[in-house]
């Protein structure tokens, strides 16, 4: 192997215009689109980071359940697949108190074994321990 074999190559059939400039030759600019998301995640983020409050949790429960509490909707996966699907029927600090919500519906399902209606407060009783505090506080009966 000869030494220019062994060695990069540039390769000079590539040629650059404006859109294969080096980036930090062009400016970069946010759209608007990409900040709400980022706003949205960010409060979703934050309203994940700390339980809702006994008031949050009673005006809350209340809203789902006056959308999505019927006779044929009585267990916690129907009325999840429920508010998924009205989400924008709810409040939006309803919306932010479902997204911790179904965090610790999913908690849930690991620790008790399932969403058996139950055997549920048993689980929650007996198992506090094995949930996140968040967890523990959202799921309290406070």
């Amino acid at each position: 192997m000869s030494q220019a074999e062994g060695r990069f190559q540039p390769n000079t059939s590539f040629k650059q215009n404006a859109k294969t400039a080096p980036i930090a030759d062009r400016r970069f600019t946010w759209s608007p689109a990409f900040i709400a998301a980022l706003s949205v995640l960010i409060s979703l983020h934050a309203a994940m980071a700390a339980a809702p409050s006994a008031a949050v949790k009673q005006a809350c429960g209340a809203e789902i359940r006056s959308v999505c509490l019927r006779p044929w909707r009585l267990t916690p996966d129907a009325i999840s697949a429920c508010v998924e699907e009205n989400s924008s029927k709810l409040s939006p600090v309803c919306q932010a108190f479902w997204v911790t919500a179904s965090m610790c519906q999913s908690e849930m399902r690991d620790v008790c074994g399932g969403l058996n209606p139950f055997t549920i407060k048993s689980c929650l009783k007996n198992r506090k321990h094995a949930f996140s505090q968040v967890c523990q506080e959202t799921l309290s009966a406070e």
